[in-house]
């Protein structure tokens, strides 16, 4: 059966149909679309995670193009929750949480647009102040991801008082 399907061409688009329906699951009360809309934060810090231990890496030897397959698995995974959260049904007001979602996440797109993909193209043959410049860069947007963040934090606390439920406190990371 796998070799027909493989034969045929037909092993990607299962996967493709496969992976549109793990993002099609939908949150039946206000706590389940909280709990999937905060998954979302949390992956993509483990997947920005990944892509920080690989750069610390890649600046040691200025190999900085093993930063690709990373940054690919973050801006993947940014560009597939923003059409999950797009297209999500509203549940108990929620709005404003998903619409912060959406600003938080193309901020992050953003980023991965504006100064991971720059990383990339410096190399040993790339200066000293070259490299700087772009860690600089890099720098001073990463600041301003906390106000992003803060700003999804405030709508996902509006949304448990408007809902009933509350926040567990974030644990240190």
């Amino acid at each position: 059966m796998i070799k027909t399907l493989r034969k045929l061409g037909l092993i990607p688009v299962l996967m493709l149909l496969f992976s549109g329906a793990l993002l099609a699951q939908k949150p039946k009360t206000a706590l389940e679309l909280n709990d999937q809309l905060v998954s979302i934060t949390d992956s993509l810090y483990r997947k920005g995670q990944r892509w920080g231990e690989q750069f610390n890496r890649s600046y040691e030897n200025k190999d900085f193009v093993k930063l690709a397959p990373y940054r690919k698995e973050v801006q993947n995974y940014i560009d597939q929750q923003l059409v999950a959260v797009g297209v999500l049904k509203d549940i108990g007001g929620s709005e404003d949480f998903r619409a912060a979602m959406i600003k938080f996440l193309t901020f992050e797109k953003d980023m991965v647009t504006n100064h991971f993909i720059p990383m990339e193209k410096l190399n040993t043959k790339s200066t000293d102040e070259e490299i700087k410049a772009e860690v600089e860069k890099l720098t001073g947007a990463a600041e301003k991801e906390g106000d992003a963040l803060g700003a999804v934090n405030k709508a996902q606390e509006a949304y448990a008082a408007k809902n009933g439920f509350s926040i567990e406190p974030e644990k240190e990371k």
